[in-house]
């Protein structure tokens, strides 16, 4: 892009023109005479007034460069973009947007240049957008020094992808991966803590409301018991001493019954179990051992029975083959025959000693199996094992109802030793009374407890969904941090490519501002510097000069200019009195070096001092 001719109703620019050219233009003029403000009319006019935050003390543009005589602020550009003669026009409509009246139409036909629109039409022109222009191409005095910014970023990201203008800011995604990493989990305020805080309490509610309704059980139980306790006390309270002596001799008499009918029962079961598989002995572990032996010996005795001994028809082949063989050889005389006769018999007789065997001791298993059933009262080995556990039932239930006959007779014991007396009664029926009355408050409390508690369903429902909602945060959480740290591996990965090409070019640079004095330069990824001079370490810009610095600043812009992509055609390098604390002779070489910057792109000095001039013009000269 070239910049031809400009006008501006501007600050302190009155319907001032300014003529350009291609290449290098120094634009001279004494301080207040608006050589700032035509640095920021070129800045408006591409991209529009600035609106960003302002340092404090700092007025905004739309004050700052307003007319000094009231009228609304206004301008125009001419300019050569890609071939095309076009003029952006800027006026204000509105006096609270300065500015944003925009049009962009052919110099020479006056039609409107349909991709030129307020918003886009600086970057389009330029290829980059407003904080990279300002961070390369747009060089003040009093701003240098270059910082790091989501644009400039991507920019730089972009040299490194193809070109490609969709490039990310390592800043931004990684600010915006802290940004989920703390909405997930910050401090215990992310959604995961207040999961897991969620999930406890619900977890917490639910164990309570088990433990109460164990406590209410328990409580209700022991209310009930109370309750037929203290009803059968009133029912049977002796009025007198001789009623009372009556009772307990009644209830003597009934526990006296109750345990010899309970030893009685467990005779009657102990004296049907001498004929069962334990023979009247307590199972032990032995007997359990020998019950299980047992039924294994029998169901191994089963499986033999019913294969089948060797059939006699192959014995009496046997015989007859002999019997013939025999015919055979004292008809014909033949020693063959004879022998083959003798051999038919030995097989025959084995055949039949071998069956014979067979079935005797098939006799003697089936005799075992039989004495085994009988034992057990049973007819299969199946049966045999259900005897075995009838079996050790009915022996537990006699151990029960001999228990039960040791606890009656204990009540029996008791009973004697405490003759019961009217105010005996009377007392033991308030405290059962007493009893009732706690436990059936004791429960009430608990029940009242339980209302007030959420059903259990649904917080079995909001468990149920908390801890889904958790294992999907904790996904998130997991391929957060995935991403951040194959994000960070990227950056480092394009800081290892762009660093060194973006060194070596400021390196060259600076080296020809300085005369070969610096010849090395150290970079943050912030874009802070450190410059070292005559092969020395690198040191920090605490330690340089301002001309030094300025120096090391305006070949890190002028580098970061030549790298990276904007677009078809290099946008113009803007100085506004950049070379200020430069002296005569860095003064001289930096004009060199933007003279032949010049053959490429345009470039405008703005400049107090007569003094850029005068060299050119002496360089010219000779």
């Amino acid at each position: 892009m070239i910049i031809r001719r400009m006008r501006a109703d501007f600050g302190v620019l009155k319907n001032s023109v300014l003529e350009l050219q291609p290449g290098l233009n120094v634009i001279c003029a004494p301080n207040g005479s608006g050589k700032s403000t035509w640095c920021a009319f070129i800045r408006t006019m591409l991209f529009g007034p600035d609106t960003s935050r302002r340092r404090a003390g700092e007025k905004p543009d739309k004050i700052r460069y307003a007319p000094w005589d009231g009228t609304p602020p206004a301008g125009s550009m001419e300019l050569i973009h890609d071939g095309r003669e076009i003029t952006l026009r800027r006026s204000t409509a509105n006096p609270a947007s300065p500015m944003r009246s925009f049009s962009a139409v052919f110099t020479d036909s006056g039609l409107p240049v349909s991709d030129l629109t307020e918003s886009d039409a600086g970057e389009i022109l330029t290829g980059v957008s407003l904080p990279v222009f300002r961070r390369t191409a747009f060089i003040s005095a009093g701003e240098m020094a270059v910082t790091a910014s989501p644009e400039l970023e991507k920019k730089i990201a972009a040299l490194f992808s193809a070109g490609e203008e969709d490039a990310v800011s390592y800043s931004e995604a990684a600010e915006r991966l802290r940004r989920w990493d703390r909405k997930c989990s910050f401090r215990g305020q992310g959604r995961l803590p207040q999961l897991d805080r969620q999930i406890a309490d619900l977890e917490r509610q639910l164990r309570e409301r088990e433990a109460l309704l164990q406590e209410l059980d328990q409580a209700e139980t022991t209310a009930q018991k109370a309750r037929l306790l203290a009803d059968s006390m009133r029912d049977d309270r002796p009025s007198d001493s001789e009623s009372a002596a009556r009772e307990q001799e009644k209830k003597r008499l009934e526990l006296e019954r109750r345990i010899l009918e309970r030893e009685r029962e467990a005779r009657e079961i102990r004296d049907s179990l001498r004929q069962s598989p334990l023979r009247g002995r307590r199972p032990d572990a032995a007997a359990r051992e020998k019950a299980h032996s047992d039924v294994a010996r029998a169901r191994e005795l089963h499986n033999r029975g019913e294969r089948h001994p060797p059939s006699v028809g192959i014995t009496a082949v046997c015989l007859a083959l002999a019997l013939l063989t025999l015919l055979a050889g004292i008809i014909w005389r033949q020693a063959a025959a004879l022998a083959a006769s003798a051999l038919c018999l030995c097989l025959g007789a084995l055949r039949g000693f071998r069956r014979y065997s067979l079935i005797r001791q098939r006799r003697a298993e089936a005799r075992e199996l039989n004495a085994l059933l009988k034992r057990y009262a049973a007819s299969s080995p199946e049966e045999m094992e259900e005897s075995f556990r009838r079996s050790v039932e009915r022996w537990q239930e006699s151990e029960a109802l001999l228990t039960a006959a040791d606890k009656l007779r204990e009540e029996l014991s008791a009973l004697e030793r405490e003759p019961v007396t009217p105010q005996q009664a009377d007392q033991k029926q308030r405290q059962a009374e007493e009893s009732y009355a706690l436990a059936a408050g004791q429960a009430a409390r608990l029940r009242g407890r339980l209302d007030t508690m959420e059903e259990p369903m649904v917080l079995s429902s909001e468990l149920s969904r908390a801890r889904r909602e958790r294992e999907m945060w904790s996904r998130r959480h997991r391929a957060i941090a995935a991403a951040a740290e194959t994000l960070a591996q990227a950056d480092e990965e394009m800081q290892l490519r762009f660093a060194p090409a973006l060194k070596r070019r400021a390196e060259e640079i600076l080296r020809g501002l300085t005369g070969g004095r610096c010849d090395s330069l150290a970079l943050g990824r912030d874009l802070s510097l450190c410059v070292g001079e005559n092969g020395s370490v690198p040191r920090d810009s605490g330690f340089l000069s301002r001309g030094t610095l300025d120096q090391a600043y305006l070949a890190l812009r002028l580098a970061l200019c030549d790298l990276l992509p904007a677009g078809e055609e290099p946008c113009p390098l803007i100085l506004d009195d950049a070379l200020l604390s430069f002296d005569d002779r860095h003064m001289g070489l930096a004009l060199e070096l933007l003279s032949d910057m010049a053959r490429h792109r345009q470039i405008l000095l703005f400049t107090c001092q007569q003094r850029e001039q005068d060299y050119l013009k002496t360089r010219r000269q000779t």
